[in-house]
């Protein structure tokens, strides 16, 4: 995972061992250097990178899974000093209500603390300052549109515009939840595969999804509606996606397999000004969706 305002790259190792890189130019060159190694028991299966809201210390939370069947998942939170190397100032762990529930995918924010997902179709968030204290969990808190509908979570994303989380997983299907309420706003019957990544990007509510298969949507999170779906190419048709990334600065969009697969996401807008104001109009939105750079 990596983390642009610091510059710091964090890579998790099956060894248990978390290594943080920082950037550093050589040159016209960038190169990444190893500033700081820790160490957990269990295997991460996810994890997450942001600044405490409190000390503006750097946050480091990782989910883990244990290679002894009975043991429960654990979260583990690292407080690092940027100033110094990263060093370590708090080190702590958490583990969710909900018990015997592998943590899927970590989302850490100031706005609402640290969100948890896991492959039982639980979510639980954890109060930004407070860490320890449990503040939502569907499961304890009776969430039945969760229970019946949800399924196994693979990722989730966060809006701070609109102060939303969506969330999907092996079913295909996006699911909402309003953040301060914490009530569920509905789904969208997206994919027929599973879903890889989620991530909103902009005010307006628009949702990019990627699949397994390679499958790429763009939806209206707030009219819960179909921009464009963008079908698996020949190429990728025989590979399964094992991770991916989106950069908004330039809208390129990475999925990795065996090989890595390069998207250009071009977002087109019709401006109409008038005397008092000037009006966003969406009707020609993705006019050139995708583009596949060769």
């Amino acid at each position: 995972i990596y983390d642009e305002e610091c510059g710091v790259a964090v890579f998790a190792l099956r060894s248990g061992e978390i290594q943080l890189h920082q950037i550093k130019l050589l040159g016209n060159r960038k190169l990444f250097v190893k500033v700081q190694s820790l160490n957990v028991s269990n295997i991460v299966t996810s994890m997450t990178i942001s600044r405490d809201k409190v000390w503006d210390n750097f946050m480091l939370c990782l989910g883990t899974k244990s290679s002894k069947a009975h043991e429960q998942s654990e979260i583990v939170i690292f407080q690092l000093d940027q100033k110094d190397r990263f060093s370590i100032i708090t080190q702590r762990s958490l583990k969710m209500i909900w018990p015997h529930s592998e943590i899927s995918h970590l989302l850490f924010n100031p706005n609402f603390g640290l969100c948890v997902a896991s492959f039982r179709g639980v979510i639980e968030i954890f109060d930004s300052i407070e860490l320890n204290v449990s503040t939502f969990n569907n499961k304890k808190n009776h969430q039945t549109d969760f229970d019946n509908d949800w399924g196994t979570i693979a990722s989730i994303d966060y809006s701070e515009a609109l102060d939303m989380f969506a969330f999907g997983g092996v079913s295909g299907k996006i699911h909402f939840l309003d953040q301060p309420t914490k009530k569920y706003n509905g789904n969208i019957q997206a994919h027929l595969q599973e879903l890889k990544m989620l991530r909103f990007l902009d005010s307006k509510g628009q949702l990019i999804s990627v699949t397994a298969t390679g499958e790429i949507g763009l939806w209206d999170s707030q009219k819960m509606t179909k921009f464009q779906v963008h079908k698996t190419t020949p190429a990728m048709a025989l590979t399964r996606i094992s991770s991916c990334a989106y950069y908004l600065p330039t809208g390129q969009l990475l999925m990795a397999t065996t090989k890595v697969f390069n998207y250009a996401l071009n977002q087109y807008k019709n401006i109409k000004v008038s005397s008092d104001k000037q009006q966003y109009i969406l009707n020609n939105h993705v006019a050139r969706f995708f583009n596949k750079i060769q």
